[in-house]
C-alpha cells in the first residue's frame, strides 16, 4: 500500500458512476443465483487497484445515503423469522444491486420499489444482501489495511474544502 502513497488521500475519490454500474451489471448478468452473483462481484473487485476499491466503496456509500426515504417503513417484516428480517443496509444494497435504472427510479419514487419489473425477488431473501458490498474485505485482503481510514480521510478533506470555500465566500461578501 505504501507504493500508492497512502498519505496522498486527495487521490482517493469516488468511482465514476458509469464504471460502478458496469461492475454491478456485469456481476448481475453472470448468474441468476445470488451467491454466484456476489462471488462474481467479488472477483471483479479483486481485479481493481486498492484506490479503485476505495472508490467503489465511496460510490456505494453515496448511493446508499441517496436513498433518503426509508423504505423499511413501507415493508412489513412481522411474518418473517427474526434472522430473515433485512436491515436498512441490506435493503439499500438490494436496491443498488437492481442496477442504475431501478435505483434511480426507486430513489425518486419509493413506490417504484413495489412496481413489477424484470426483477424477481422475495422479501424473505433481502436479508442476504448484507453481504453484497465486499469492498472492505477485499481491500483488506489486498493491502492488509482497513479502508475506513482512507474513507474517513476522504470525507474529512471534503469537509475541509467545503469550509475553505465557505470562508472564501464570506471574505468576498465583506
Amino acid at each position: 500500500m505504501e507504493q500508492e502513497n497512502n498519505k496522498d488521500f486527495v487521490h482517493y475519490a469516488e468511482m465514476d458512476e458509469t464504471t460502478f454500474w458496469k461492475l454491478i451489471d456485469e456481476s448481475r448478468t453472470y448468474s441468476s443465483e445470488i451467491n454466484d452473483w456476489f462471488d462474481r462481484l467479488g472477483d471483479l473487485l479483486r481485479k481493481l487497484s486498492p484506490k479503485q476499491i476505495v472508490g467503489f466503496r465511496l460510490t456505494m456509500d453515496r448511493l446508499r445515503s441517496g436513498l433518503k426515504y426509508s423504505i423499511i417503513s413501507y415493508l412489513d417484516f412481522d411474518g418473517l423469522p427474526e434472522d430473515q428480517r433485512p436491515s436498512g443496509y441490506a435493503i439499500e444494497c438490494f436496491i443498488i444491486s437492481m442496477g442504475r435504472e431501478r435505483y434511480y427510479s426507486i430513489k425518486d419514487r419509493v413506490s417504484e420499489f413495489f412496481n413489477p419489473s424484470n426483477d424477481t425477488w422475495a422479501l424473505e431473501s433481502v436479508y442476504r444482501y448484507e453481504k453484497f458490498d465486499q469492498s472492505s474485505e477485499i481491500f483488506q485482503e489486498k493491502t492488509g489495511e482497513n479502508p475506513d481510514k482512507y474513507i474517513e480521510a476522504y470525507h474529512r478533506l471534503e469537509e475541509l474544502e467545503q469550509n475553505k470555500e465557505q470562508d472564501n465566500d464570506q471574505e468576498m461578501e465583506q
